[in-house]
């Protein structure tokens, strides 16, 4: 199963002032898309949302890797620490430096629809992707709240979104992807 990682550990202590060293992960994505460079990656595909479990049975399991923010430290703008899985940390980069998007071809990476990895290796990268995933929807999806539509904050001592103008405190939810 996805979460089976063992003999690795999952960490998901909330660290909302921690800084990502050269050797830290970064998960980026676009939509449903991460930025990958997956062996047997197709770059970026076009797939309706309705058919992107057929891809789960089609792509091949192959080794996925995820860019180190020593490579991509001069594009990046922001970032939120989202876990460690034994002590290998993982960052979700929320913004880049610059105007526009790099070209991240020139660094090897392109998107990859987040299904069409399920089945890669190894297994604490995919639960890695599949879990940055979630936290990555979850932000995006409360940015404002819902109680009174005003623009959400990071907590600064809980892993959840504050408003300002009523005081709405807002945890993730679980739910299966």
């Amino acid at each position: 199963m996805l979460q089976d990682i063992l003999p690795k550990k999952y960490d998901n202590n909330y660290y909302p002032d921690k800084t990502p060293d050269e050797k830290a992960l970064c998960l980026i994505f676009k939509d449903s898309y991460v930025l990958t460079a997956h062996e047997n990656c197709e770059g970026t595909r076009d797939i309706p949302e309705e058919s992107a479990s057929s891809l789960e049975k089609d792509v091949p399991a192959g080794d996925v890797y995820f860019p180190r923010f020593g490579e991509i430290e001069k594009y990046v703008a922001e970032y939120r620490y989202l876990f460690a899985i034994d002590g290998e940390e993982y960052f979700l980069i929320t913004h880049y430096a610059g105007a526009s998007e790099p070209d991240w071809a020139e660094l090897g990476y392109s998107y990859e629809h987040y299904k069409a990895l399920r089945h890669a290796k190894p297994k604490d990268r995919v639960f890695a992707l599949m879990t940055g995933y979630h936290l990555h929807c979850w932000y995006r999806d409360n940015a404002h709240c819902g109680r009174c539509g005003g623009q959400t904050f990071h907590d600064t001592r809980l892993r959840a979104l504050r408003c300002p103008d009523c005081g709405n405190l807002i945890f993730r939810e679980f739910r299966l992807l």
